[in-house]
């Protein structure tokens, strides 16, 4: 809205209509960044299983159905009391996961940027074999037999279509069906759910209730294809895993099936998509203008109904007055809910506000609901309800005898508040006017002589002045004007000497404020005129000639100008004249709203500051929100306040100084970013607050505060002898809430025995010195730094002998060779094994991994893998390749073979001096051809 500085201002408004275009500033993130899958409490059961109630396909004598249970987790936030908030827990029973591609656990992940398309990868780095993933929907893989005794850390990660990324980390162990009792399942009535089809991902829809002590597996089996719900597995949480479409689908049917290790029973859930509200509602007219008389009945409508354009009567659109301009206006008016039409609630009067700005609002009852607005302009009419006013109620003047005809007499100025012909007044002389000795402009009031003055006839004359409006009904009222007449003889002296005047007079009063009235000493009729004077402060006021009154005949503002000086002169009939000043002091009035220097703010304070702490900018200076009010005095004193209750606790601002300070103690791997809003507000009576909020945005500094943890407090790893240098025996991680600490880790204890790398935690065999002679496990610790804060974890190694397998491979050891820089991935050595029986399948793989090099797990096909190598640096590389039986058994067989590459040489180093600089002497009398220095390569 714009408006100008006139009186009565106008103004006039326009739609700004600002789109925010979307970026990819968000990378996918998972609703938990941490899956705890350990034994208690066991989640997650089995993939195919016994039932006897359904057709399916026959194994042998026995019968089976494929369960494909959707697994994952949910917002610990929003879901606590039926989830753990440190971690989830999931895990794998013993009994029937030896199928090929078992569904274990689902991993969600959402992005605020709405894109749906996230690709799912799962890695781990012992296991990466026997884990897959479907990229499109998060649900984990395993491919083999799972071990009861070892544990499997995962790392999953998913990834928008610009390469942003989350990370989340799983352990996963084995859990036995038996520890249930042999007891039936009864499930609890389960009632239809409906959800919008913009609910976010994770909402919880219902719960699966079934009676029992029994640990109870829940799995949807089927009504679910594209996977858009998941089951919790532990809780039967039925959850919202994927964005629906109302226009897609509009409903679904779930089949949930409940196992206990012994019993199986169906139950069945109806899920209503409910459409979201796309197409909103709105009006037809962005404005309207509308005119009331200012005498209207209270009860009357103003404005009939509003129309609007709305998809169907089914969302009942419900009318309110949402702004006025005035704040007197939202007394004034009422709208009607239903209709929108706007009704007269209390009396108007054009004099008090001439017209109102009103916003409408009509908003649905659909959720979540759409609104729109109009603005509505409703212009008072005036009426004729006020009659004229004189300035005084009498008026005396003297008059000379020997005046000529159409002299000055006398001035009556009478006021009327109504506008057009109901404020315009007209001036006749009533009565009193003997002999029609004066007369009258009507228009101004101004009464001058018409005929010659004879004292003889008349000393004194008593006129009725009326004053009449030219409404429809008239209005009007009398003043009386008593003129006496004397002679020259009768002069008795000039006018006397005047003191000054001092007044104060309040802002924007309007036009035609009463100031004060001179009072001249004279035995005879005044004239009163204002002088020009000092910086034109004559130009505001005016005075009335013959009553020397004097009224505004401008506005004032306090912020403009605080004082006027002015100078009115007195004359009497005789011409002797006499002048008198005036100071006028002008009082402010709180009428200038409170303004922020700026919208945003943005502040920054340490994780580790106490409470009542400054907060800072980034210039280390303490952040103030800068506000100014042009008022003075009280008037001027700003207040601030957040708007947000919920941070009123947080964060307070100092009124008087708008410094912003903390009122607790933050943890920024709790919040680490706060916004609120703060509004402003001055001390004047009434108060003034402003139109608009500033956004303070405050970063909690991360410090090291938070010693790392390790995601186990007990490793376990099982090595088969005999041992091999360089083989990794298992890969410990720990995590630190600090976010960008650099963990440090290191094996505690003098150990010769193994390494560690400080930086992955991977775990390798340095010397097997000793260890072929250990009876069944080795123990030691590891710890993790973060420059500050220790923990430590144990390692428990079990050791496993080997017996003969009866394979072996073609060579007793490898050598191989790789050229210097290339960083195409090319193919070394082919392995070959002796000994394999008639379809059995052989898997290789490197012992504790490498960067250089891989192998075909199937192949035997050693290959580099593209990253550089460097003579210089190393010129040969040596690890150890095992060969196992791929057959599902519990024993497989298992050999091993020593494999060296040596990296041959290029020319890509060019000479260079070393020792420099040089120093020699030479004599004096040196002969030509003298060596003086001499090089030996």
């Amino acid at each position: 809205m714009i408006s100008d500085s006139g009186s009565p201002p106008l103004n006039s408004t326009v739609i700004v209509i600002i789109n925010v275009t979307d970026v990819n500033d968000n990378k996918p993130q998972f609703l938990e960044k941490f899956y705890n899958l350990k034994i208690l409490p066991p989640v997650l059961s089995f993939t195919y299983i016994r039932d006897k109630h359904f057709d399916s396909k026959a194994i042998g004598n026995k019968s089976f159905r494929y369960m494909s249970p959707t697994l994952g987790q949910s917002n610990t936030e929003l879901y606590s009391s039926l989830f753990n908030k440190e971690s989830w827990k999931f895990d794998v029973t013993k009994d029937n996961i030896g199928q090929i591609r078992i569904p274990l656990f689902r991993a969600i992940a959402f992005d605020l940027d709405g894109d749906s398309d996230i690709i799912y990868s799962v890695k781990s780095s012992s296991f990466s074999e026997i884990f897959t993933i479907d990229q499109h929907n998060g649900v984990i893989y395993a491919t083999e037999i799972l071990n009861p005794v070892e544990k499997f850390d995962l790392i999953v990660r998913a990834q928008d279509k610009d390469g942003k990324y989350g990370l989340a980390w799983a352990s996963l162990q084995i859990f036995d069906t038996n520890l249930n009792k042999n007891e039936p399942i009864f499930i609890e009535p389960i009632s239809p759910v409906q959800v919008l089809e913009s609910d976010s991902i994770g909402r919880l829809l219902t719960v699966i209730l079934v009676q029992g002590n029994n640990l109870n597996f829940f799995y949807i089996t089927s009504g679910d294809d594209k996977k858009y719900f998941y089951v919790t597995v532990d809780k039967g949480s039925v959850i919202l895993a994927k964005q629906l479409n109302y226009s897609k689908q509009k409903s679904f049917n779930l089949t949930i099936t409940v196992w206990n290790g012994y019993d199986v029973l169906d139950t069945y859930l109806s899920i209503e998509v409910l459409e979201n509200n796309e197409n909103g509602i709105q009006f037809e007219k962005d404005e309207y203008n509308v005119s009331v008389s200012e005498n209207a009945d209270i009860g009357s409508t103003v404005l009939t109904a509003l129309d609007i354009n709305i998809v169907s009567s089914s969302r009942r659109p419900i009318f309110s007055l949402y702004y006025t301009k005035d704040p007197s206006s939202r007394n004034k008016f009422i709208v009607n809910p239903v209709n929108g039409a706007v009704i007269l609630k209390n009396t108007l009067n054009r004099e008090v506000i001439e017209y109102h700005y009103l916003v409408v609002s009509v908003k649905d009852q659909i959720n979540p609901s759409k609104m729109d607005f109009t603005k509505i302009r409703i212009f008072v009419m005036d009426h004729n309800d006020n009659s004229p006013k004189f300035m005084v109620a009498s008026l005396t003047t003297k008059l000379l005898e020997n005046i000529e005809i159409g002299g000055f007499v006398a001035q009556v100025i009478a006021v009327d508040n109504d506008v057009g012909l109901n404020g315009q007044v007209l001036y006749t002389i009533e009565s009193g006017n003997v002999g029609n000795s004066f007369i009258i402009d009507s228009n101004i009031g101004i009464i001058r002589v018409s005929k010659k003055i004879d004292l003889t006839v008349q000393g004194e004359y008593m006129l009725n002045v009326r004053a009449t409006d030219q409404g429809e009904f008239k209005h009007s009222s009398t003043v009386q004007v008593h003129i006496l007449i004397i002679t020259p003889d009768n002069y008795i002296s000039p006018i006397r000497k005047m003191s000054g005047y001092s007044v104060e007079l309040n802002e924007n009063e309007p036009i035609g404020t009463y100031v004060l009235q001179i009072k001249a000493e004279s035995s005879y009729p005044l004239k009163y005129d204002i002088l020009p004077g000092y910086e034109n402060h004559h130009l505001k006021f005016s005075v009335q000639p013959s009553t020397g009154i004097l009224i505004t005949s401008s506005a004032l503002d306090y912020e403009d100008q605080t004082f006027y000086h002015i100078v009115v002169s007195v004359e009497d009939i005789f011409g002797f004249c006499t002048n008198v000043t005036m100071d006028i002091y002008i009082v402010d009035l709180n009428d200038n709203i409170p303004y922020f220097l700026f919208s945003e703010y943005y502040g920054f304070i340490s994780e580790t500051a106490s409470v009542h702490s400054l907060i800072l900018t980034e210039d280390g200076k303490p952040l103030q929100i800068r506000a100014q009010d042009h008022d003075s005095g009280i008037n001027s004193f700003i207040k601030f306040d957040i708007m947000e209750d919920i941070y009123k606790d947080v964060f307070s601002v100092e009124s008087n100084t708008g410094v912003v300070r903390s009122l607790i103690n933050f943890d920024h791997e709790f919040i680490a970013d706060y916004t609120f809003n703060v509004i402003l507000s001055d001390c004047g009576n009434p108060s003034l607050s402003s139109e608009v909020y500033a956004s303070i945005k405050i970063h909690i500094i991360d410090e090291n505060d938070t010693p790392p943890i390790f995601l186990q407090s007990t490793y376990i790893s099982q090595l088969s002898l005999p041992l091999y240098s360089g083989v990794k025996v298992i890969q410990i991680q720990a995590l630190d809430r600090d976010g960008d600490s650099e963990l440090e880790y290191k094996i505690s204890e003098n150990n010769s025995n193994f390494i560690i790398d400080s930086k992955s935690g991977n775990i390798f065999v340095r010397s097997t010195m000793g260890l072929d002679n250990l009876a069944s496990k080795y123990d030691f610790k590891a710890t993790v730094s973060d420059g500050k804060y220790n923990n430590s974890c144990s390692i428990i190694v079990h050791f496993k002998k080997s017996v003969s397998s009866g394979l072996a491979f073609g060579k007793t050891s490898y050598n191989g060779t790789v050229i210097e820089n290339t960083t195409r991935p090319d193919v070394v050595l082919i392995l070959t094994v002796l000994g394999t029986s008639l379809n059995e399948n052989i898997i290789f793989k490197i012992l504790g991994g490498h960067k250089y090099f891989s192998i075909g797990r199937t192949s035997g096909t050693i290959k580099t893998t593209g990253a550089p190598f460097d003579r210089e640096v190393k010129d040969k590389y040596e690890f150890i390749v095992e060969a196992s039986s791929g057959e599902k058994r519990k024993n497989p067989r298992i050999t091993h073979v020593d494999v060296t590459i040596y990296v041959l040489d290029l020319n890509d180093n060019v000479p260079f001096f070393v020792n420099k600089p040089y120093y020699t002497a030479i004599p004096r009398n040196a002969a030509q051809g003298l060596t003086v220095l001499k090089w030996i390569v």
